[in-house]
């Protein structure tokens, strides 16, 4: 209050345009008049024979003022000069002019505390973008109450856990993927010396949707969770044509097709878990199109506004300095060679890990100046309002049946065996049902019934999705039929192909709601390998209903191996 607000950095006395503020924060008049610190002391004594009920209230003030105060030249009482106070004055150590010993004292204390924040914060900068491609990337920033929560924890000393869902950008890349490097910058600046320790969880899928993770979500995600991290942009898409699946108008702003409602079903679910967790949407960007608008994060971005969650846009940094042909910015020095423009490298990675530590950071730094508050705490415990798209109800309900849950759905195996095809020091572990003979079949039974019903759609019914094994050799084929209560075409899974790789696909079909659905899956003699391996390791359930063969929650058809059910959280 009282200062003068400097615009122009070079015109400050012995400063150089683009110094830092801290260089020259000394130089910075003090505030003068009846706002300095003497004219409040003046003040305080007369209230105190005025009117001894106002004192406090001067009091308070006068400390205000003092805590204000960070250390630029005191002022003599009344005149406004500047004198030379010691650079130590700045956080309130000896040398402070006015105010208490308790007050000096405390102002001391909040002092370090603040430099020792800093200092710890520092490790949460970007590494390889540069800070102003940090303010192009914060799209939108939310109230940050959760957010403001989860680094008030980590300032406080609190163990934290975060975790990171997504598709296979954020499962790939191993200890370079950015949701690990991101974490162990967090870890470095507020490490723990002993247990409980902080704790982080990638339950990211390869090649999957928001649609499966809104189903599967308990199986990737612990309960206890104080940070998530969600990028679902590219495998989301962009929609072209938003209202042709559902009865769909301009009033919904062409948000109301499955894939979107199912993100915000999938937000509303992470929004209310216990901790109250702060999620923020990081959207990554499909190099290949080499077109700005073809994304999907203005649509998902939508819905960030509407639930204030935190958005950073990868295409904002990428973009402009993409088309410039700026060094290190290109797609062959950003992207996996033979990841299809769409997967970053580990120099890419370490961009992504930037946009949201360099995010944390801010937000950790605002504290200093804004901590914490009751206020902050109330927005963060406050109820979530009513589902912005119609009948969007998130429903406590088991979808994704996998593990042991899908062996307990299983009635009839003739010829299958529940088998670990997994190596014997692998971390993930690969169980199924496997059979290699013509004939073998497994009968399962599940619940076809979908809890959220869309209104307008008659004969509702459900994609159920079988998850089984692709490979180029011993793969056999299987007819799948529904055998009772529900109705449906009969299909043919096929688990050979050519490519030499191995991986989990998504077999689907749509069928009629039922309480007892009972399907069954059937080796057929044809092989297009000459072999007759069947491999099913689980079945999810679309979580809405739709039109009668209609796949509107469908996911992209294949998902590494190694990456399904990576992350299961045992509780």
């Amino acid at each position: 209050v009282g200062t003068e607000v400097i615009k122009d950095q070079s015109s400050v006395k012995g400063t150089t345009p683009g110094q830092n503020l801290g260089e020259w924060e000394d130089e910075l008049p003090s505030a003068t008049g009846a706002n300095s610190q003497s004219s409040i002391a003046a003040q305080v004594a007369a209230e105190k024979r005025a009117d001894p009920a106002k004192a406090a209230v001067a009091n308070s003030a006068a400390a205000a003022a003092a805590s204000v105060d960070k250390g630029t030249a005191a002022n003599a009482a009344g005149g406004g000069k500047k004198t030379d106070a010691p650079r130590q004055a700045k956080d309130g150590a000896p040398g402070n002019s006015g105010g208490s010993g308790a007050h000096d004292e405390k102002s001391t204390k909040e002092a370090a505390a603040a430099r020792k924040l800093r200092e710890q914060l520092d490790k949460l900068k970007p590494q390889v973008i540069e800070e102003i491609q940090l303010d192009t990337s914060i799209i939108y920033h939310g109230n940050q109450a959760r957010v403001r929560s989860f680094m008030h924890k980590l300032r406080s000393g609190v163990n934290v856990k975060m975790a990171l869902v997504g598709g296979s950008i954020s499962a790939g890349m191993g200890p370079n993927g950015f949701g690990e490097q991101s974490f162990k910058r967090l870890t470095a600046a507020f490490p723990r010396s002993g247990p409980p320790m902080h704790a982080f969880h990638n339950g990211a899928v390869g090649g999957i949707m928001s649609t499966y993770m809104t189903a599967c979500l308990k199986w990737h995600v612990p309960t206890d969770i104080d940070l998530v991290v969600v990028e679902f942009n590219v495998n989301d898409g962009f929609e072209e044509h938003f209202c042709t699946e559902l009865p769909c108008t301009i009033e919904y702003g062409g948000l109301n097709s499955n894939k979107r409602r199912s993100y915000e079903r999938l937000l509303r679910k992470l929004l209310m878990l216990p901790h109250r967790p702060a999620v923020i949407m990081l959207q990554t960007f499909d190099m290949s199109k080499r077109l700005f608008m073809n994304s999907g994060e203005d649509q998902l971005g939508v819905l960030a506004q509407l639930y204030s969650v935190p958005w950073l846009s990868f295409r904002s940094v990428l973009w402009e300095r993409y088309q410039r042909g700026v060094k290190g910015y290109s797609v062959e020095e950003i992207m996996l060679e033979g990841g299809a423009d769409i997967h970053p490298n580990a120099y890419g990675h370490l961009m992504l890990a930037d946009l949201v530590t360099g995010f944390l950071g801010r937000v950790g730094e605002a504290l200093i100046n804004r901590p914490f508050t009751p206020a902050d705490q109330a927005i963060v415990d406050a109820d979530l309002l009513d589902p912005v798209l119609p009948g969007n109800i998130v429903w406590d309900e088991e979808y994704c049946i996998i593990d042991d849950k899908f062996k307990d759905t299983v009635k009839e195996k003739p010829g299958f065996e529940w088998v670990d095809e997994s190596k014997p020091d692998a971390l993930v572990r690969k169980w199924g049902f496997v059979a290699t003979k013509p004939g073998s079949y497994l009968a399962l039974t599940f619940s076809t019934a979908s809890t959220t019903q869309v209104p307008g759609v008659e004969d509702p019914h459900t994609v159920v999705t079988i998850n089984h094994l692709k490979s180029y050799e011993h793969m056999g084929q299987a007819v799948v039929t529904c055998e009772s209560g529900c109705t449906c075409e009969a299909s043919v899974m096929d688990g050979h192909w050519e490519q030499r790789n191995s991986q989990l696909s998504m077999h689907r079909f749509s069928a009629s709601q039922h309480p007892k659905c009972t399907i069954k899956i059937k080796v057929l003699e044809s092989t297009t390998s000459g072999e007759h391996k069947v491999k099913v390791q689980g079945i999810v359930i679309a979580d809405e209903a739709t039109a009668p063969g209609q796949f509107s929650s469908l996911m992209p058809q294949i998902v590494p191996a190694d990456l399904m059910g990576n992350s299961k959280v045992t509780r």
